[in-house]
């Protein structure tokens, strides 16, 4: 999780996950539990594999908390992103949909704050990464808003990384990285002034 800007809204709960689908009901009800036991306002998915979504397959991971989601489709039996933010709570403005995110301008319906979320899914294929960054940077670096972006990068920050657990953007532990990529990645986030929230209660 990555903020631009200062803190948002000190309240403001969020989760990212990369759930490797939301075929099963089991697996949106995982979605569900987080949703009531942590309260959360907004809920970004990663590799959904799923096309498209019903209101009962939505309904499956928010329950009677009401929610409006946004998502862009799997390609074939991989990748595929899904947003929701809480309808008491916010309101969505915009809604951008990229290669490798998926962001929506939120309005807080109490303070009319307005800022993005970003839903991030970066690329596997390592050949892309540069490709990812740039996109990321080019969208970031032409918004003024404040933003929170979030999701699974598919880089480190470190080499020293490589061996640890799978958790936040700093913890990627993937073979083959290009040390480029990661220096690319580090300049990015020191440029547009990013700050990385480290990983809670996994």
């Amino acid at each position: 999780l990555i903020l631009k800007s200062p803190p948002l809204v000190k309240t403001m709960r969020c989760m990212f996950w990369n759930v490797r689908g939301l075929g099963t009901a089991h697996r949106r009800g995982l979605v569900l539990k987080h949703v009531i036991q942590e309260n959360l306002d907004i809920v970004g998915i990663q590799e959904t594999i799923k096309q498209e979504f019903s209101d009962q397959e939505f309904k499956d991971m928010s329950g009677i908390v009401d929610f409006v989601w946004k998502w862009i489709p799997a390609k074939g039996h991989s990748g595929g992103l899904l947003l929701g933010v809480k309808l008491e709570s916010f309101e969505i403005e915009q809604v951008e949909l990229a290669g490798y995110f998926l962001g929506c301008l939120v309005r807080n319906r109490l303070t009319n704050f307005r800022f993005w979320v970003l839903n991030v899914y970066g690329p596997a294929q390592h050949e892309l990464s540069e490709e990812f960054i740039l996109e990321l940077s080019n969208f970031c670096t032409s918004e003024a808003l404040p933003m929170v972006l979030g999701g699974d990068f598919n880089l480190i920050r470190r080499q020293d990384n490589r061996n640890k657990p799978r958790g936040n953007i700093a913890d990627r532990n993937k073979p083959g990285e290009n040390i480029a990529d990661m220096f690319l990645f580090n300049e990015v986030i020191s440029h547009l002034g990013w700050t990385e929230i480290p990983l809670q209660g996994r």
